[in-house]
């Protein structure tokens, strides 16, 4: 056999071994595609092995099953920031931060599970908790602090925008500030508000809660903001018509405006430090509820 038909024979025997190894590599895609299809269907995920199509394994997707809410109150690490009510609390729990805030003594009333993403959503014993709860911190921090407490809650309906808040409890913030900016506070709520987002909206931009609790004056389902001066709302609702462009430090930047001063990013505590700096505040929490 020349050389000539010696490369002519293994030529052909190369282009015939590269057609089966491709009929059967084809093959096997087509079998693994139709059982990855059969399998996606039953709400599994297919990991293709690194030798090859022929090597599949399919798992499970994660159970949210085993996800730990941080807010929950029973799996909350710093229980040390949670403050002890003398009555029976099972909707709501109040905690301090857990990083130094920009005015003393910042709190937060949240709810215990997920029965309610806002406090628009609570029901009727839940909402009679938050109201307690706001009486009592408003007459603490009155008698030991003087100080007028500010609550306020923003509620965005955008998930993208709700990863920076709590998306399945609500939290409604409590800022102690002085008494000679309660008239203030008023006034720059109000202007802030009238003068956040677009110049035109569709629902009125401001809302006069007058007394009323926000169940009565601002509608369900919709992104929105309210902030009350002292425990008996008075203060101000604002339905918000376009998330990407509303901060959710809003509130937090007209405080810091009254007391003229800049807001930079939270700085997180470790313990010890968290301890020093909450020591005072329980002390007399237990002494005015003792």
């Amino acid at each position: 056999m020349t050389v000539k038909e010696l490369y002519l024979k293994t030529k052909n025997i190369t282009a015939r071994e590269e057609a089966m190894r491709f009929v059967a590599t084809t093959s096997k895609i087509r079998s693994a595609d139709d059982e990855y299809e059969g399998n996606v269907r039953g709400g599994k995920k297919a990991k293709l092995d690194s030798a090859g199509f022929d090597r599949i394994r399919f798992t499970t997707s994660n159970s949210n099953d085993d996800y730990k809410c941080d807010w929950c109150l029973e799996n909350k690490v710093n229980r040390h920031l949670v403050l002890k009510f003398p009555e029976q609390s099972s909707h709501c729990y109040v905690t301090l931060t857990q990083y130094k805030p920009l005015i003393d003594n910042v709190c937060m009333i949240v709810s215990r599970n997920h029965s309610a993403r806002c406090s628009l959503e609570a029901d009727q014993e839940c909402w009679t908790e938050i109201r307690q709860m706001m009486r009592k911190l408003s007459g603490f921090f009155s008698d030991y602090f003087n100080c007028t407490t500010v609550f306020m809650e923003t509620v965005f309906v955008n998930k993208k925008r709700n990863q920076n808040l709590s998306s399945r409890h609500f939290v409604i913030e409590c800022y102690p500030i002085k008494k000679r900016f309660e008239t203030d506070a008023k006034i720059y709520f109000h202007k802030a508000i009238l003068d956040c987002e677009q110049e035109w909206s569709i629902n009125k931009k401001l809302i006069k809660l007058e007394n009323n609790p926000i169940t009565r004056k601002l509608p369900k389902g919709l992104a929105h903001f309210w902030v009350s001066i002292g425990p008996d709302f008075d203060g101000y609702g604002h339905v918000i018509e376009d998330e990407d462009y509303f901060d959710k430090n809003f509130g937090k930047d007209v405080i810091t405006g009254m007391y003229d001063i800049h807001r930079s990013k939270s700085r997180n505590e470790n313990f010890d430090d968290q301890m020093k700096r909450i020591k005072e505040l329980k002390t007399k929490w237990n002494d005015y509820n003792g």
